[in-house]
């Protein structure tokens, strides 16, 4: 799936994005919240799908989920990424 979103990425974001965003199974939604925020930290639509999503998400998983990658977004930012912040967690 990592591979198709970056050689896709603005494709494969908006649908990635939405399937997480979905109705699906909760442990799939959660993989999509974590590779959202670890291909696409730095993508406002990626980072507004992460804060909706720790606000509203469909089940508590999924919301703590996103509060964790947004945590993981800040850190990364707030260390920059030529300071060595891995994207990969």
């Amino acid at each position: 799936m990592s591979v198709l979103a970056h050689r896709y990425a603005d494709r494969s974001r908006r649908v990635l994005i939405e399937l997480a965003a979905g109705t699906g199974d909760d442990d799939f939604r959660i993989y999509l919240v974590r590779v959202i925020a670890l291909v696409w930290p730095d993508e406002p639509d990626a980072r507004q799908f992460l804060e909706d999503q720790a606000a509203e998400g469909r089940s508590d998983r999924v919301r703590a989920t996103a509060r964790r990658a947004l945590e993981y977004v800040h850190l990364r930012s707030s260390l920059g990424a030529e300071e060595g912040a891995s994207t990969t967690g």
